[in-house]
């Protein structure tokens, strides 16, 4: 429902409201405004939901190599005589441990950034309904007023909205007791902290992408060194252990990235065939 017939909609809304008793008029007004909020969290939530699905996590890859720093952390506790503080290997080392304690940092701080943006996503729609509704209302009674500079805009973004709503605040200014006296004594007031409610929630949301975002940037970086100090590692490891062939396979199966894959099924088992005799 949009347009013109979302705006008749709106319209047979109110006047069903305005002929109901008094007691009924805050359940309508619920009814209609959480039908708003939810088809526009639903669209938002969609948008968003395909805008993250290429971000940095701590899943697939990145946790395959957060899994694999672990084991090697766990096995530079159960040999710490190959790690010497002040030895080639015990650096790298060193780098390994630091970057595995921020990974769990980080991991954390990507989470919350997806929680906070979801709350965010959430606080967006609410905020934008609120404020289309107080900008139709104000349009249809600037309407019936024959103002023409309070005509509804084009364009639907949030921005836009929150521009519109501005602009028409001082725009109504003189006009406020003519709008008054058309039962809206408080229009202005109400316009303003609209306006001010869905630029905050436009700000909580660009500040906890960017949030989100420096979080998962951290966490390519901190991946990047770690896998660097692993390759330094690596051939040091063979040299001190190659003539210890067990624990260099504990080695080699602690620094090895799994790889997941699907189980192929068995292959049947084919029946020996007799020769006839």
């Amino acid at each position: 429902m949009a347009g013109i017939k979302r705006r008749i909609f709106q319209m047979l809304g109110r006047l069903v409201i305005f002929v109901r008793p008094p007691e009924f008029f805050g359940e309508a007004d619920a009814k209609i405004r959480r039908s708003a909020t939810v088809t526009e969290t639903r669209k938002t939530n969609k948008k968003t939901t395909k805008r993250l699905r290429g971000d940095v996590s701590m899943t697939g890859f990145n946790k395959r190599v957060f899994e694999m720093l672990g084991r090697l952390v766990v096995f530079a506790k159960a040999y710490p005589q190959f790690f010497g503080k002040d030895t080639l290997a015990g650096q790298a080392m060193a780098v390994i441990e630091a970057a595995v304690q921020k990974l769990l940092g980080l991991d954390k701080s990507l989470e919350g950034g997806s929680a906070a943006i979801k709350r965010s996503m959430d606080d967006r729609a609410k905020a934008r309904a609120a404020l289309r509704d107080c900008l139709e209302t104000i349009s249809q009674t600037a309407k019936g007023l024959k103002l023409a500079q309070f005509s509804m805009p084009r364009g639907r973004s949030d921005q836009t909205l929150v521009s519109v709503g501005q602009l028409w605040a001082e725009h109504a200014e003189p006009l406020q007791q003519i709008f008054t006296d058309s039962g809206m004594p408080d229009f202005i007031e109400k316009l303003n902290a609209a306006v001010g409610s869905l630029q905050g929630a436009i700000d909580d949301q660009t500040f906890s992408k960017g949030a989100r975002l420096a979080a998962a940037s951290a966490i390519e970086q901190t991946r990047g060194d770690a896998l660097s100090a692993l390759q330094r590692l690596d051939p040091i490891m063979n040299n001190l252990l190659r003539n210890n062939t067990p624990v260099l396979a504990v080695w080699q199966r602690a620094r090895r990235v799994e790889k997941y894959s699907g189980v192929k099924p068995a292959a049947p088992e084919t029946q020996p065939t007799v020769a006839e005799t």
